[in-house]
This record gives structure tokens, C-alpha cells and sequence, in this order.
């Protein structure tokens, strides 16, 4: 009879699945046992079992054919259109057979209503309603409690369509026979509800939350009845908060609907809507990951239930491929766009995506195509979106200026992109500012400098509110400028009067470069404070581009001009740049807790980030509706009100957090000399593309020294380190004169220009990139001519020096040393491994070599101090995190895997327990509160083997240091376990003696080279260790005068009580 498939369709508006009065009025049907087994059908939702129930009696009486129209609406409420579809429009040639008034008649027309409605056929849907509406007012009454669903819907067609008188007049008659009738709450709350939904199309915000909260007061939660109703009335609030950017507000409002429709057994339709939903507040907020989860799991449901080509299921598609694309999974995101074309034909801002992605994913040919085509669906539109229009123009443009295809046919497409922003969008907005600075950069590469820098003029005009000058030597004064404008606009202009300098050698122009660049810092920072971005944005490559850039401004403004300004901001600015890589491991990880800081505190502050992240980029894509962005001026304020309210709580009541987070860790030069000691110099190191900067700080003096980096720079000291990594005894004498050769030359690049200056200081080395792998030890200040290989008697850098490791200075003199003493014990982890031994949660499942001579390196720390030790099992996180606390001293012999992508995922490896992995990662470091002096780990793994960065070694010292542990004896690589203990044990014997850590650690690798022979002097076996961070001792050291005393005292207390006696006796 009908045609029967399963199918659910997401309701385009979810009212309509309000179960209605009307369509649960039978009241009597069949004989009574068929209508017992009726309603027990329709109560389990056995729709296809009711169909086959009903087609086993005849359709001659009209309570019968009402019991179809039941299973029509039950059918409509799953999302099977078809079947619902095809009974409604069946029924309705039924209803001419019976004499008014009836009861099927008004119910049919108002379900046909539905459909068109959903349909979005809305004057169809109209007719139909008023056909209901007509019919129940001339044949049954005016204040039929019926008509209360009809007055809803056909007023939210009329808001949809603008139409505010009749919106509110049938709004108004659904309220009258509520109160005059039915006097039901539901339908009253109901009622509220679609007023909310009104008033939030005509952009009054606030009115529609009022209603919607009114709304949900009338209810009760615990009242099965009210469920459902609840679960739409927060979905709406949702929507509406998603609109207005607050999207951890619209995801708790989705959770919440969510709970009140599974408690209901509601509506399976308004479930995925809400999921979708919330799927879009997640994305907004970046969080990719869960929003995929989410966008799957509603595209499950509509796999399903709905047709091929339904248009719900291809837009699911399209969403599960824009997902894939933010995760940079470009074959996954191909492949759902794929699928979703090959349904129906996307539209031209899916399209425009669609291209970007094959574009990514290096398929440039069938990039140039798809961009094509989502530019022509764009430009010949019956009614052309400008805005859509434009933008298909600027990805034209800029993928052929990008891929070099066509040139002069990119700055073609960009020209038109800049007029259609200027059309549809004004003359101040993001997009227009984006496509100008893409016609710059073009103007850079051609180097017409001084057409880039009048065209980036207009960018940042474009872009600034309230600047309009055309002085390419002046800036905005006061910015208040999106982040994406701050890296590229304003950075690239202070980059193009760089070049302009080149140019014309005119200083002025160098000069307006530094102070550019100054500003674009300054944007960062203020930017910083007010964001949470994740690695793709601020703290990027092209964030490190921009400080190496400016360093290298000063540096030769410096040169020019010996302005000391110039000096110590070449200083700052290297400062600055040590500390982005651990910044941006902190700002994109979410789940790190900091020691003493409320979780929920950090959880508002990072959501009201995002919230304000998100909101500055809906406002990009704005047309110029004045009234929208006006709202979203006033939700920006009020969002950054409250996140400055938490900063302020933050800087107040913990100054730890807030300096790692908010503070410049930068450091004067001259408050560095105020707290360095007489012996002791800073080596700062900075490495660029082309040069080496290297700051030399001490006491009295400070200098810069540069030079250009020769090519091959990285692979010599990547061979430099291989040959230090491992002795091959099958070409000991090649490898031999290898590092002879390469220990030399990096000695004379890195140190040869002030080697005399420093010779037989303390040195204090911040090493940048690939430098913090490398031992400086390890260099030889003179050539080395042997027959055989002596590593024992080569003029090693050690032998004039004595050396440790700084992550900067800013957190050398905020962090390590202000830190009391502690005296407590030596607490000692020393897990067992066996080659058995991995861990799935590290990529490439690393084998953890056992250590065999652990326990000789527990003897040696025993004979001297007192130990408490976790060995084997006992070594686990848990009780390392019970224990760390009170100790004075850490010593983890373990093995840690270092992760330069993701430097707060370096782990230390205990042993596991019944309830956890044995992995410790650096975040969780950052939320403990240790007391010890020191932490040895006397075993490393170099994690991914990616020697370019050194992030990995440097966030596991600096999460010690934030923790309270101000320095941090680590090794660069797996070295020989037997070897280690030895060296531990001059380590502690040196200790022990009093000897500063610095001091210990280099007289433990001296005896180490001396009573080695020939060959076991070689570096691998002494060279691995170094010391990151505080250098004081951790026993103290007495005196000459002080060991006399302990000899004398004792005597005299002896001759004073013989005195004592004679005198008695006498």
C-alpha cells in the first residue's frame, strides 16, 4: 500500500516535533482489545509492526483512518518522511467520504502543513495551516485547545519570513486559549519558547533569553512530562548562544538538552540536531578532535535513516570534511568532500574549502579546477553574494601567486577580491586587510618594496579602526587589531622597510623597521593575554620568523649607530624568543594542572580565551550589518571584562602561574650583571637562517659578537654529534680525525671570537635550536695531530672551562636562584626495564634498554649521604609523586623520551602499577610542588631522534624549575649505564665535599677522561651529562679554618674539665 523506509531527517525547525493535543485525541477506534494492542504498538515505537496491525482492517470509518493519521505523525517524529509522506497524502483523499464536522480533516491538514514546512515551502505550509485554522474555528470552536500548534507554527513561517505583526498575532491567540482553555504549563512554556525564538530573529538578544528562561522556570525538571519540553527549550538557548560566540556556554546548554531528551525518550531527530549542534560550538572553539567525534556521530544517524541525497546528510558530510581538514588529515577530508559531491552539488563556500584542501594536500591541478568552479557557481547566481564572490577571488588569487602558475592572473583575482570586500564589506574589515597584504607580498618577492609598503599601508588602515594615515613611517598608536593582522600585516611591513633600508641605505627606514617590529611584539604580547591559541596561530613559525627577524634589525642598528638601546633590545628579543616554544606547549595543552592553582580557574580562564578567540573571527566574516556588529562589540567587552577580572585574581594569588604565562620573561641586561658573581659569565646564543648572534654578559662587560652561518652549518654538527653518540671500533681512526676536525671548527665558530675573554671562567651557555644538544665540553680549542686515536690527551674546552646549561636568563634569575636550601634526604626511583619492555603511548614504541648498573650507582650515592630508595616495582608515579615532595635531592635512574613536537609529552618511565602507566609527562611536572636542590636523571633516550630544536630537554628542566627544583643533571643521549655510575659516583663524591654542582659535575668528568685509556676517554662515555639550571652546592662547604675548628674544640672542652676537676680536688 505504501512505500516503507526507515528514515530520520534532522527538522529544520525543531518545534514541529512537539508531540500536539492533536495527535494523541482518539479516544476510541477499534473494538477494545485492538485498540489495547493500538497503543501498545505505537508506545514501543513498532511503527512498521502498527502498519502491517492497521492493514488488516478496512478504512471505512473515520476512527480507523485517525489511527493512520497516529502512525503518519509517529512516522514524521522518527524522520521517515517517505512513509509519513505518502499516508498523510493518502488520508487527505479520505476526507471528503465524512460529513462535517470531523476530526480527521483539520488534523490532516495541519500534519500536510508540517511537511511543507519542513520542506521550507512556506506559503504551501501557510495555506494549509489556515486550512486547520479555518476549518476547527467554523466547525468546532474558536478557542480549540488543537489550534495551539497550528497558531505556533504558522507564526514561526511568518518570523522566518520577517513578517513581525503576524508572528505576534498568532503567538498572541496561542496564548489566549492556553489561558482562556487549556490551562496546560508545557504548551505555555512551549509558547514562551517560540516568542524566545522570534525575538532572536529580529536580534533582540536579550528579550529572546528572557523568554527562553522564562520558559524553563515554568517547568520541572523531575516532572516526566515537562522532559522534553526542557530538552528543546535548551537546545534554543544554545543556538542562540552560539550565535553570539559564547560556545562553552552554548556546549553546556547542548549537554543539558541532551539529558532532559534521553530521560524523555525524546524525539531521536532533535538528539542529532543537538549533537550537530554542539559538534559546531566545539569546532568553533578549535576543539577538533571532540567535535569530529560528534560530527560521527550524527552523520552515523543520518547514514542510516536518511536517503543518499538528502540534504542533511551532505551537508554532515561536508562538516566531517572541513574537520579533517583543521586536523591536517587532507586524504580523509578529500574523501568526505568527495562523497558529498557526488550527492549533490556543493555550494560555493563548501566548494571554495574543497579546493583549499586538494590544494594542501599538493593536488594543485585539481585544486586550480575546483576553485574554478566554486568562483563561477559563485559569479553566476541568480542573486550574487559579493561577499561569497570575493572570497572565492582571494583563494583564486592566491593560490596562483603561491604556486607560481600565473602571476599576473593571481594579482588579477586578488584585485578583484579587493573590490569585492570594498563593496560588500566597507573600507575597515579583516578580509579587505587579508587580500591587500596579499597583493604586497607579491610586490615584496618582485621587490617593488615601495609598492608593498603603500599597499600595507592600506592593509593595516584596513584593519585598524580609527587609522588612516598613509605615512608608510607611521603606525596605529593605538591597536586594537586581530591576531592574523598582527603576524602579517604589521610584521611584513617592518620586513619590507627592512628591505626598503637595503634599498635606499637610507637609516630612517631601518629605524621605522625596528620600531614596526617593536609594535608587532608588543601586539603579540597584548594578544597573548588576552587568547588562548593553539600551535597554528601565535606561537608558530611565523611567530619565530618574526623575533629572528627583528633581532637581526637591532643587530645591525647597533652596528650603524652604537645606540645602546639597540644593544640591549637585540638582547630582549632573544630572551623572548627562547621562551615561545615551551609557551605554546603550554597554551595548546589543556589537561596540564598547575601546582596550587584551582583547576576550574585555569578551566574559565582558557574557555573565556577561546570564547574571545572565536567571537574575533566570527566578526571577520561580517557583512555590514551595523547592528550585528554592534552586538558583538558588546560581547567582546564584556568577555574580556571578565577574563581581565581573572588575570587580576591570577597576578594576585599566583604570581608563579601568572609569570609563566603573562610575564615577558625577558631580562635586562644590566639587572643580569647586577646578579651575576665576578667569576661567572652568560654565553647567549641565537641562531638564524643566516646569522649567529652570541651576547656575552659579565660582570662588568658586555658585548655581541655575529657571523654569518656557512652552509652545511647543521649537518656538521649533526655529524658532530653522531660521532659522539656512538664509538664505531670498525673505523675508530676515520671517526677519530672526523672529530678532531669538526670539534675544532665549531670551536673556533661558536667560541673563537672571545675564547681569551672567558678563558677559565664559570660559563653559563643558553644555547638556541640545535646547540642544546650539543656538549660544549666536548670542543677543542687547538688542532690535535695523532697516529692513533688518544681522546684522553685532546685540548678539550673542559680543561680551561668549566660549563653549564641556561634555558634563558629570565628564568635562571626568577626561578633558580631565589630558592632556599633544603636539607632533607636523597630520594632515589629506579625502575627495572627489560627488552620486553614498551609503552604503546610512545609514537614508534621505543625499546627501554635495561639499566644493569643501577645498583652500582645507588652504592656510590649510599656511601656518602643516607637514601631513600624505590626500586624495581616500588619505582612507580604514584610513589614518586608521594615522595618527591620532601626530598632534597631527585635521583631518577631512568630512562626519559624527549618530545621536541610536543615538548610537555617528554616523559619520564617508571615503573607501571596495577592502576596507571609508569609514563610522567612534563605537564604533570608543572603540577607538582617539590623543595629538592637537584634532580638527576642519570639514564635519557632522545625521544623521535629529531636533533633540530632541543624543546624536549629544555621544558623537562624547566618543569622542574617551575615545580621548586632550580637545577636539573640530565643526559643529551643513551649513555653506556656502567659509565654513568661511574660518573654519578665522582658526581656525589664532589657533592659530598661541598662542591658546587657546576664544579662537581666537571671534576667528576675530568677523572672520568684521565683514568679512561685512550679510547675510553672518548665523549660518549663522559660528555652526556650536563647541568641545566642552579649551580650552588647542595652540602655546605667548610673552611680550612672551620675542619681546624673540629679539632680544636673538642680538645679544649677536654683540658677545661681537667681544669674543672684539679680545681675541685685542690
Amino acid at each position: 500500500m505504501f512505500k516503507k523506509k526507515c528514515l530520520t531527517v534532522l527538522i529544520f525547525v525543531s518545534t514541529l516535533l512537539t508531540v500536539s493535543a492533536q495527535e494523541t485525541n482518539i479516544k476510541k477506534d477499534f473494538l477494545k482489545r485492538d485498540q489495547e494492542q493500538f497503543n501498545k504498538l505505537i508506545q514501543r515505537k513498532s511503527l512498521d509492526s502498527t502498519y502491517n496491525f492497521l492493514n488488516t482492517f478496512n478504512n471505512r470509518n473515520i476512527n480507523n483512518l485517525l489511527s493512520w493519521k497516529i502512525l503518519a505523525y509517529e512516522y514524521w517524529k522518527k524522520g521517515d518522511m517517505t512513509n509519513s509522506s505518502d499516508i498523510v497524502f493518502w488520508l487527505k483523499g479520505k476526507t471528503k467520504k465524512f460529513p462535517d464536522p470531523n476530526e480527521l480533516y483539520p488534523q490532516l491538514y495541519h500534519l500536510i502543513g508540517n511537511i511543507y514546512f519542513y520542506n521550507n515551502e512556506y506559503d504551501s505550509a501557510i495555506i494549509n495551516y489556515k486550512k486547520t485554522i479555518s476549518y476547527r474555528e467554523n466547525h468546532i470552536q474558536v478557542y480549540d485547545t488543537i489550534l495551539i500548534d497550528t497558531y505556533q507554527n504558522i507564526s514561526q513561517i511568518y518570523s522566518i519570513k520577517g513578517d513581525s505583526v503576524n508572528t505576534f498575532s498568532y503567538l498572541g491567540k496561542a496564548k489566549e486559549i492556553v489561558y482562556l482553555q487549556s490551562k496546560n504549563i508545557v504548551q505555555l512554556a512551549s509558547i514562551y519558547g517560540r516568542f524566545g525564538d522570534s525575538y532572536s530573529r529580529l536580534a533582540h538578544y536579550d528579550l529572546a533569553e528572557n523568554y527562553y528562561n522564562e520558559a524553563i522556570e515554568m517547568l520541572d525538571e523531575e516532572n516526566p512530562e515537562h522532559q522534553e519540553e526542557l530538552g528543546l527549550l535548551y537546545s534554543r538557548k544554545g543556538f542562540l548562544n552560539h550565535f553570539l560566540a559564547k560556545y562553552s556556554k552554548a556546549i553546556d546548554l547542548y549537554k543539558k538538552s541532551l539529558v532532559f531528551f534521553n530521560k524523555a525518550n525524546g524525539s531521536v531527530l532533535e538528539k542529532a540536531r543537538i549533537i550537530q549542534s554542539q559538534a559546531s560550538s566545539l569546532y568553533m572553539l578549535k576543539d577538533y578532535e571532540n567535535a569530529l567525534n560528534l560530527y560521527l556521530q550524527a552523520n552515523s544517524i543520518y547514514r542510516e535513516l536518511l536517503p543518499d541525497n538528502h540534504s542533511l546528510l551532505i551537508n554532515s558530510y561536508s562538516d566531517l570534511a572541513t574537520v579533517y581538514k583543521s586536523l591536517e588529515d587532507y586524504d580523509k577530508a578529500i574523501e568526505y568532500f568527495k562523497l558529498a559531491r557526488s550527492l549533490k552539488e556543493l555550494k560555493p563556500d563548501q566548494l571554495r574549502v574543497f579546493g583549499e584542501t586538494l590544494w594542501k594536500a599538493n593536488r594543485i591541478d585539481d585544486a586550480e579546477a575546483m576553485l574554478k568552479w566554486a568562483n563561477h557557481l559563485a559569479i553566476t547566481k541568480s542573486v550574487i553574494d559579493e561577499k561569497e564572490a570575493a572570497d572565492t577571488y582571494f583563494l583564486l588569487g592566491s593560490f596562483y601567486l603561491q604556486t607560481g602558475r600565473d602571476k599576473l592572473l593571481g594579482l588579477y583575482y586578488l584585485n578583484l577580491a579587493v573590490g569585492g570586500y570594498h563593496s560588500s564589506l566597507g573600507d575597515k574589515n579583516e578580509p579587505l586587510g587579508r587580500a591587500l597584504l596579499a597583493q604586497a607580498k607579491y610586490f615584496i618577492k618582485e621587490n617593488d618594496t615601495e609598492k608593498a609598503l603603500e599597499i600595507i599601508q592600506k592593509s593595516i588602515i584596513a584593519l585598524t579602526p580609527g587609522f588612516n594615515s598613509t605615512d608608510i613611517l607611521v603606525n596605529p598608536e593605538k591597536v586594537n587589531i586581530k591576531l592574523s593582522s598582527v603576524t602579517n600585516s604589521i610584521g611584513w611591513k617592518a620586513r619590507a622597510l627592512a628591505q626598503y633600508y637595503e634599498k635606499t641605505k637610507e637609516i630612517k627606514y631601518l629605524k621605522a623597521s625596528f620600531d614596526t617590529y617593536q609594535l608587532s611584539i608588543k601586539l603579540v604580547e597584548g594578544f597573548r593575554l588576552s587568547q588562548k591559541y593553539s600551535s597554528n596561530l601565535i606561537l608558530n613559525k611565523e611567530v619565530n620568523n618574526l623575533l629572528n627577524q627583528a633581532i637581526q634589525v637591532s643587530y645591525k642598528l647597533y652596528l650603524l649607530s652604537k645606540e645602546s638601546k639597540y644593544f640591549n633590545a637585540g638582547f630582549s628579543l632573544i630572551e623572548q624568543n627562547k621562551s615561545t616554544a615551551l609557551l605554546a606547549s603550554l597554551q595548546q595543552n589543556d589537561s596540564i594542572h598547575l601546582s596550587n592553582v584551582p583547576n576550574e580557574l585555569i578551566k574559565k580562564e582558557n574557555s573565556l580565551k577561546q570564547s574571545l578567540l572565536s567571537l574575533e573571527e566570527k566578526m571577520e566574516g561580517l557583512t555590514s550589518n551595523k547592528k550585528t556588529t554592534w552586538i558583538y562589540l558588546q560581547q567582546k567587552q564584556v568577555l574580556k571584562k571578565s577574563l581581565d577580572s581573572i588575570q587580576k585574581v591570577l597576578a594576585a594569588n599566583y604570581p608563579e602561574y601568572y609569570r609563566l604565562f603573562y610575564g615577558n620573561n625577558i631580562i635586562q641586561i644590566s639587572d643580569v650583571q647586577k646578579q651575576l658573581s665576578k667569576n661567572k659569565v652568560i654565553i647567549d646564543y641565537a641562531l638564524s637562517d643566516s646569522l649567529l648572534l652570541v651576547y656575552v654578559i659579565s660582570k662588568k662587560e658586555a658585548a655581541v659578537f655575529s657571523k654569518k652561518i656557512p652552509q652545511g652549518f647543521d649537518n656538521s654538527i649533526l655529524r658532530l654529534l653522531q660521532l659522539l653518540h656512538h664509538v664505531n671500533t670498525d673505523n675508530s681512526y676515520a671517526d677519530y680525525k672526523s672529530f678532531i676536525s669538526l670539534a675544532y671548527e665549531n670551536y673556533q665558530f661558536l667560541l673563537g671570537d672571545f675564547a681569551e675573554q672567558i678563558k677559565g671562567k664559570e660559563l653559563l651557555i643558553i644555547p638556541d635550536g640545535i646547540l642544546s644538544y650539543l656538549p660544549f665540553d666536548i670542543l677543542l680549542s687547538d688542532t690535535a695531530v695523532n697516529e692513533r686515536p688518544n681522546y684522553r690527551d685532546l685540548p678539550y674546552f673542559i680543561n680551561d672551562n668549566v660549563c653549564s646549561t641556561l634555558n634563558s636568563a629570565a628564568i635562571y634569575f626568577s626561578y633558580t636562584q631565589k630558592k632556599k636550601a633544603n636539607h632533607g634526604q636523597i630520594i632515589a626511583f629506579a625502575p627495572t626495564y627489560t627488552f620486553l619492555d614498551r609503552d604503546t603511548t610512545i609514537k614508534d614504541d621505543y625499546i627501554l634498554m635495561p639499566l644493569l648498573y643501577v645498583n652500582k650507582e645507588l652504592e656510590s650515592i649510599s656511601t656518602f649521604f643516607s637514601p631513600k630508595i624505590f626500586k624495581g616495582e616500588e619505582a612507580t608515579k604514584k610513589n614518586f609523586k608521594k615522595e618527591a615532595p620532601k626530598a632534597s635531592v631527585l635521583h631518577l635512574a631512568m630512562h626519559a623520551v624527549l618530545n621536541d613536537d610536543n615538548p610537555l609529552e617528554s616523559k619520564l618511565v617508571f615503573s607501571n602499577d596495577k592502576h596507571s602507566s609508569g609514563m610522567f609527562t612534563v605537564s604533570e611536572l608543572f603540577g607538582m610542588n617539590l623543595s629538592a636542590d637537584l634532580a638527576v636523571l642519570s639514564a635519557c633516550n632522545s625521544g623521535n631522534g629529531k636533533l633540530n630544536k632541543g624543546e624536549g630537554i629544555m621544558s623537562l628542566s624547566t618543569g622542574f624549575q617551575y615545580a621548586g627544583v632550580p637545577s636539573v643533571v640530565m643526559t643529551h643521549w643513551d649513555v653506556n649505564d656502567k659509565y654513568s655510575a661511574d660518573l654519578i659516583a665522582g658526581f656525589y663524591t664532589y657533592l659530598a665535599k661541598g662542591l658546587e654542582k657546576n664544579m662537581a659535575l666537571h671534576r667528576a668528568k675530568l677523572d672520568m677522561i684521565n683514568k679512561g685509556n685512550a679510547i675510553y676517554s672518548h665523549p660518549y662515555y663522559w660528555a652526556g651529562f650536563t647541568l641545566i639550571g642552579n649551580e650552588t652546592a647542595i652540602v655546605s662547604r667548610k673552611s680550612d679554618f672551620g675542619k681546624g675548628l673540629e679539632y680544636i674544640i673538642p680538645i679544649l672542652i677536654i683540658l677545661a674539665l681537667i681544669v674543672r676537676k684539679k680545681k675541685k680536688n685542690g
